[in-house]
């Protein structure tokens, strides 16, 4: 499946795609691929769904650092 088919929010997407070093958020990716993600940190306060997290069956750390106006 695509990155974003499984992470709708194109900032999250982003922060998977960058994780997993690959080229875009339309590159193909499987359950296996996601299995080596264990710490996602970002700074991309533009996050506003995490769907699709439950396929990062091996997370344990997840760091947000959002931007106050």
């Amino acid at each position: 499946m695509k990155i974003h088919s499984i992470f709708p929010d194109k900032w999250f997407a982003k922060l998977i795609m960058t994780t997993l070093k690959k080229e875009s958020i339309d590159s193909e990716v499987t359950k296996e691929d996601l299995l080596p993600i264990a710490k996602l940190q970002g700074s991309n306060h533009f996050i506003k769904d995490i769907t699709g997290i439950g396929y990062l069956t091996n997370l344990e750390y997840v760091k947000f650092k959002l931007q106050s106006y």
